[in-house]
């Protein structure tokens, strides 16, 4: 349920997949009635390194590209963003979906606390 939740929040944060010039579109979603400024951090999970940081600006009911990032293959990408009126939501990526280690993966979902499960308890 939460994993879900947070990739349909009015406000949403996201990555495309990578583009002819090898790299990622970082994108802003805003649902909502008002125009929303966002302060946002992209972190690769996988080595610890900041791959943007800023503020933006998104206007109602619509999409926009914030900026284009280069990330290396086998990457976990934590998004996280805060909007002016303190509400805050976070998202992930991984660059690939190909020959992932299932356990590294698991492994990111814990150190970013993704790995709320509903009905797979231990």
């Amino acid at each position: 349920y939460k994993y879900i939740k947070r990739s349909q929040a009015s406000v949403c944060m996201m990555m495309d997949e990578k583009n002819e010039m090898g790299e990622n579109g970082l994108y802003a979603v805003n649902d909502l009635t008002e125009c929303k400024h966002l302060r946002y951090k992209v972190t690769n999970v996988s080595n610890g390194e900041t791959v943007a940081e800023g503020e933006c600006e998104v206007d109602a009911d619509s999409s926009k590209l914030i900026c284009s990032i280069k990330l290396p293959e086998q990457s976990f990408i934590f998004i996280e963003w805060t909007s002016d009126d303190g509400t805050s939501g976070s998202n992930h990526y991984m660059t690939t979906t190909l020959d992932i280690s299932y356990s590294d993966y698991m492994d990111n979902l814990k150190k970013v606390g993704f790995d709320e499960f509903e009905g797979f308890e231990k």
